[in-house]
């Protein structure tokens, strides 16, 4: 870690990516669909706050909708905030985990489409669920002033083209990447909090699209139009189920499908650019051009339901003050002699011994090492 407990360097955030990404990899079915579940409910809480804030400051967003956008953008981070602390599965996060994890061959394309492809469906069902069961029949969101906004933010955003929203869906899952990233480097969690923050706060006011975020909005919206014109106008002419029709096919086609492709090319792009190439190629080709000294790197989380922490230690006989402290904080919890092997298909454990070769090279595929 650098210089202290609390926080990793971003060669050891990178990494910890990557091992997130090997035990996610591993999870059984029927959990990642349990997750998957969870992961899409707790999210939709950013949903229902940024409708309430627009729905209550309907003037305000009349005279200064920068305003209520910035408000927005204050309250959207506490889904997140959830998602991450519950270590539950959310459609964008695993994007990242599981690109860089692709890249550093430590997982099989077959392993991301199954992650990528049952949390994308189960985060659809669950906010599904939240907007009818939870928000709908409670009538929670059936006031006036709810069916008012959440008419108005379903209108803003099927407004846009496909293109347009393939756009905004690459800057939304950058900056959703970012956070993950931030806050996998910090262990206080009111700092991992601060780190979701910024990011969100950012892509939130701007406008830009959030795939799973628009599960919930995109959705209360469409309900609520449904209720508003057909319990409330029985002298419809037919025009408006013409026009609900419409409204549900531009929010498949224009926001859900081309949000999805646009979240999935950003949140690659940055795990390309930013982890898996500056953080790791490049700080671990440097290393090896300079031949400064060898550390095995280890996770100290390996469990189930948590973002991993990749910890350095001394490799070779050779300790930096750091591990020396960390080996001796930890003595009697793991025992210096007889160790268990690190499991295959495992990032390498902290407090286990000797990984595999192939689970090793993952851990530090570009250094050079003495047989």
């Amino acid at each position: 870690m650098s210089g202290d407990t609390y926080y990793l360097s971003p060669h050891e955030a990178a990494l910890a990516l990557v091992a997130t990404a090997m035990k996610k990899s591993r999870m059984k079915l029927i959990t990642l669909i349990i997750s998957s579940i969870i992961g899409g409910a707790l999210f939709s809480t950013g949903g229902m706050l940024h409708l309430m804030v627009q729905s209550n400051n309907a003037e305000l967003y009349k005279e200064n909708p920068g305003m209520v956008h910035l408000m927005q953008g204050l309250v959207y981070p506490i889904g997140l905030f959830y998602v991450v602390l519950m270590g539950v599965d959310l459609f964008n996060s695993n994007i990242l985990f599981f690109s860089v994890g692709l890249l550093r061959k430590a997982i099989s394309v077959i392993d991301l489409v199954i992650s990528l492809g049952v949390s994308w469906v189960f985060n659809l069902v669950s906010n599904l669920f939240i907007c009818f069961f939870i928000c709908k029949l409670s009538k929670v969101t059936s006031s006036e002033m709810m069916i008012a906004g959440s008419i108005q933010i379903l209108e803003d955003k099927i407004s846009s083209s496909f293109g347009e929203n393939l756009i905004k869906g690459i800057a939304g899952n950058f900056y959703v990447s970012i956070a993950i990233y931030l806050q996998i480097m910090c262990k206080p969690i009111h700092v991992r909090l601060m780190m979701m923050v910024l990011p969100v706060f950012t892509f939130v006011s701007m406008g830009f699209t959030h795939s799973v975020a628009d599960m919930f909005l995109c959705p209360m919206g469409l309900f609520n139009y449904y209720y508003y014109y057909y319990n409330k106008d029985e002298d419809g002419d037919g025009n408006e189920m013409v026009d609900y029709s419409v409204k549900i096919q531009k929010y498949v086609v224009n926001v859900l499908i081309s949000g999805s492709i646009g979240n999935i090319i950003g949140g690659v792009v940055f795990g390309l650019l930013i982890p898996f190439y500056l953080h790791l190629y490049v700080v671990e080709r440097d290393s090896e051009s300079l031949e400064l000294p060898k550390f095995e790197m280890k996770d100290e989380q390996p469990e189930l339901g948590v973002d991993s922490r990749v910890v350095r230690m001394a490799s070779n006989g050779e300790k930096d003050d750091y591990s020396v402290m960390r080996l001796n904080t930890r003595r009697s919890m793991h025992g210096s002699s007889n160790l268990t092997r690190s499991p295959t298909g495992v990032f390498p454990v902290y407090g286990m011994g000797e990984p595999l070769a192939r689970e090793r090279t993952i851990a530090s595929a570009f250094f050079k090492r003495d047989e």
